[in-house]
């Protein structure tokens, strides 16, 4: 079966080995937040003052953004906001748990720089060369757990549009290392286990990490660049079977929403408004490309987030 979805993914067979949490407000005083690694430097940013504003404790739950929409969906896990790094996700994997998303913020694809990396200068110049010496040894995102993962590969596709035909299959096989998330991603490149992968431009400013920007027609984060004309494709799990997953080229969009059974409702909305309007700048200092959040979903649920937000249309 072949899926034609912007951003499909499938499940995996790490989900099998999440705990199964109690995750509620009601009656413990927590807020429960599944959401992607990239979103850790705004969460460690507000804990404390939103701790005290809100009288609850807010409770991180970190993993790739397919995982973290499966575990809502299929594993039918409870939480008060889920914030992933594909708003797209939320629509073609967690629709059957959640009605509506708010869109907030852009990112792009840089490559980044491990400690012990070799050839930077030449690097620098024209990566691909480089990339491709048998010597220097790459890590990558599973496509199946974080969007980092297909996203890297599109950036590859398009990179072969401008004169390097055959590129992504020789980095797929040239990658040493593939990992569940970009903050593991991250780590390697600190640790200089790896000497190149590609991660967003934030995850790099959080973990100081030195990178090499990317063209505009290629990062994935550029304003007026079309990137649809571009798909990938590859092999992920569903109910056990083989399924060929498509996904097309788009500006990275991160976006969250509140399950429609989330036990904490009134807190997460509050706690929603405080982060993408009273301290947007937050995502700004840690590099995110803030704009004003764009409402998708039914009109009467959009209510509470009309006095920040615009509304763009159903879910």
């Amino acid at each position: 079966m072949v899926f034609s979805l912007k951003i499909c993914v499938t499940l995996v067979p790490v989900l099998l080995s999440v705990v199964l949490l109690t995750s509620c407000t009601d009656g413990s005083g927590k807020l429960v937040v599944f959401h992607a690694p990239c979103y850790s430097p705004v969460m460690d940013a507000i804990r404390a003052e939103q701790e005290k504003s809100l009288g609850v404790k807010l409770v991180s739950e970190v993993s790739g953004s397919q995982v973290a929409c499966r575990k809502v969906t299929e594993l039918g896990r409870e939480c008060d906001l889920l914030i992933v790094a594909d708003s797209g996700l939320l629509r073609n994997i967690a629709s059957s748990r959640c009605s509506w998303r708010l869109d907030f913020a852009h990112d792009s694809v840089v490559l980044g720089v491990g400690t012990r990396a070799k050839k930077v200068d030449d690097a620098e110049k024209d990566w691909v060369p480089v990339l491709l010496d048998e010597k220097i040894r790459l890590g990558r995102v599973d496509e199946n757990l974080g969007p980092i993962g297909y996203r890297t590969l599109l950036v590859w596709a398009l990179k072969e549009k401008k004169g390097h035909p055959g590129l992504g299959e020789k980095l797929r096989k040239k990658s040493v290392k593939t990992v569940e998330h970009v903050s593991q991603l991250a780590a390697l490149l600190k640790a200089g286990d790896v000497g190149y992968g590609f991660l967003y431009r934030t995850t790099c400013l959080k973990n100081d990490i030195r990178f090499i920007e990317l063209q505009k027609e290629i990062n994935l984060g550029s304003p007026g660049v079309d990137y649809s004309g571009t798909e990938v494709s590859f092999t992920g799990l569903k109910a056990g079977k083989k399924e060929t997953i498509k996904i097309k080229g788009s500006r990275i969009t991160y976006g969250l929403t509140i399950p429609d059974n989330a036990p904490g409702r009134e807190k997460a909305i509050e706690f929603v408004r405080y982060i993408l309007s009273d301290r947007k700048d937050v995502f700004t200092s840690k590099g995110f490309i803030f704009f004003k959040p764009k409402f998708y979903g039914p009109r009467d649920s959009f209510k509470p987030f009309d006095s920040f937000a615009d509304y763009a249309g159903e879910f």
